[in-house]
């Protein structure tokens, strides 16, 4: 039987091969090339770095690799080199060690993706308005803190369980296993679909634990959830601790939906969309390491 074609994967994906015969074609227009490994996010990547070098850099677009093994083959082949910068997401890496050294135009983000850099109280505030413009600040009365919290809160444990998926590579003794690439919907309760059912985690957790007893013999679970929890800075809520180990598209999936329950009238706006209305009023203040790291590499004010 043949498979099914459905919409979504008819329409024609653009290569790596692509975007780098694009990199050539575009080079007139280019003072930097800016590489990203999110091939859905093109559009928005481009958005935040006008905001964050327009008025420096000259250029028309920003290119992307396809995955983050390309970016550090592409960065290796093009090592140091002033006009092409590639930059990408923390994830793990940096509690896994995986870094890649040595190479001066490879730039990490400091959170664990480009998602987390996005709710800004203001910029989230005026996205709410946004879908409903005959309201006001007051009316909304956003209680920011308590919605980030509890959205950090609720996925603190799923956090720490993938970061253990991950380092232990327990794909390799589960079929079909994946980690951070599980939609948060995965996790909903069945009725209350704006917050995580831990009985849903609780057995993805074993799941992993079984992987670990019967694979991985000299090692505890319990220990390495403890560990895990250290690692990734457990209940330490604000930006500087778990929010930043935190994967920002379930974060940021999450906040939408709980943000669809107090506000109904956003049950229209998808996280895509959602995504580009917070980058448009976002100040991005918390991208100033990457900036300075980008213009110190350039020379640049």
């Amino acid at each position: 039987m043949a498979a099914e074609i459905t919409r979504e994967n008819s329409i024609p994906r653009r290569s790596a091969n692509y975007y780098s015969g694009e990199a050539v074609l575009r080079r007139q227009f280019n003072d930097v090339d800016f590489y990203f490994e999110d091939k859905d996010q093109q559009e928005l990547y481009f958005s935040i770095m006008k905001k964050l070098f327009g008025n420096v850099i000259v250029f028309e677009k920003v290119f992307i690799t396809c995955g983050k093994d390309k970016a550090y083959e592409l960065a290796k082949r093009y090592k140091n080199n002033k006009r092409k910068l590639f930059i990408v997401d923390k994830d793990f890496d940096d509690l896994l060690r995986t870094k890649k050294r040595g190479i001066e135009n490879l730039f990490y983000l400091e959170r664990y993706c480009l998602e987390n850099f996005l709710i800004e109280r203001d910029a989230l505030l005026w996205t709410i308005l946004f879908q409903k413009p005959q309201s006001n600040r007051n009316e909304i009365a956003l209680q920011y803190d308590e919605i980030f919290n509890e959205v950090a809160q609720e996925l603190q444990l799923l956090s720490c369980y993938f970061f253990i998926a991950k380092k232990y590579k327990i794909h390799k003794y589960i079929n079909g296993f994946k980690s951070c690439s599980i939609p948060v919907d995965f996790f909903l309760h069945d009725t209350e679909r704006w917050r995580i059912d831990s009985s849903k985690a609780d057995a993805y957790w074993r799941s992993i634990e079984q992987a670990i007893i019967d694979n991985i013999p000299n090692k505890n679970p319990s220990d390495l959830l403890e560990s895990a929890k250290k690692s990734i800075n457990f209940n330490i809520l604000g930006t500087n601790g778990i929010y930043k180990n935190i994967p920002g598209k379930h974060f940021l999936e999450l906040l939408r939906k709980k943000l669809v329950r107090l506000y109904p009238f956003m049950n229209t706006m998808k996280t895509s969309q959602m995504k580009f209305a917070l980058a448009d009023k976002c100040e991005f203040l918390s991208l100033g390491a990457l900036k300075r790291d980008i213009s110190a590499y350039l020379e640049i004010a």
